[in-house]
């Protein structure tokens, strides 16, 4: 992954034409060789030091930043037939391109794709998980139409907390008013401040955000908190 982004590949050549520059000044110097040598063990430490040491805590906090928007990303290609290029694009410069890989992998359960769950689009939602009321909080926030490529498609926003894990679920199953499963959304985004009340603190991870084929939604859609184990769904 460090070669293939661009990103990272500039970085990596900075350091590497900089040690080589310290390199040719060492040996063009007039120092004894224990001096340069010396040196070219100093160099080589301050080396490893910035791309190992330094780079983790500032990838860890780019990590940090950054998880809200993944999971949306994450949450915009679980189904592949929502083709959303203004999503996609974040992560892929050509995003239609995407649409094949996408459902190839969804075909053979690869990538995001390996966990059953994600294969469940269509079936009865009592078929998946046991239904429980009463173990979550959590509501619908929002829904807009959105712009895609062929079908259209509906974003849905909320928030979700389960009181048995005294945080938010991993996961969201949506269901239309025959309780066939339509949708997944993935908590991961800031919850809007009116679940404060209900959480009891501000979270930056009980937020979701799922998309539907708008074909599918019907006139009512229920959100259920999938469990830690995944057998279980509270409405």
């Amino acid at each position: 992954s460090t070669t293939s982004s661009r990103y990272t590949t500039g970085v990596l050549l900075f350091w590497a034409c900089l040690f080589v520059l310290a390199m040719s000044i060492l040996q063009a110097s007039r120092w004894s060789s224990q001096a340069k040598l010396l040196r070219i063990q100093f160099i080589t430490f301050v080396a490893v030091f910035c791309l190992i040491v330094i780079n983790q805590p500032i990838r860890l906090i780019w990590e940090y930043t950054l998880y809200g928007e993944r999971r949306e990303i994450e949450a915009a290609c679980l189904n592949p037939d929502i083709v959303l290029p203004q999503i996609w694009s974040k992560v892929y410069y050509s995003p239609l391109n995407l649409v094949e890989p996408l459902r190839y992998m969804k075909a053979n359960g690869l990538a995001i794709y390996s966990s059953p769950w994600t294969r469940s689009l269509g079936d009865p939602i009592q078929g998946r998980y046991s239904i429980h009321d009463g173990a979550c909080s959590g509501a619908v926030t929002g829904s807009a139409i959105q712009t895609s490529v062929g079908a259209s498609s509906v974003l849905i926003k909320g928030w979700a907390w389960d009181r048995t894990l005294s945080g938010p679920p991993d996961r969201i199953v949506l269901a239309n008013e025959d309780h066939k499963i339509i949708g997944f959304g993935l908590t991961g985004l800031p919850a809007p401040p009116d679940a404060t009340t209900v959480i009891g603190a501000p979270s930056d991870r009980a937020g979701w955000v799922a998309y539907v084929l708008a074909r599918e939604a019907g006139s009512r859609i229920s959100a259920f908190s999938i469990s830690q184990d995944g057998s279980q769904a509270c409405s």
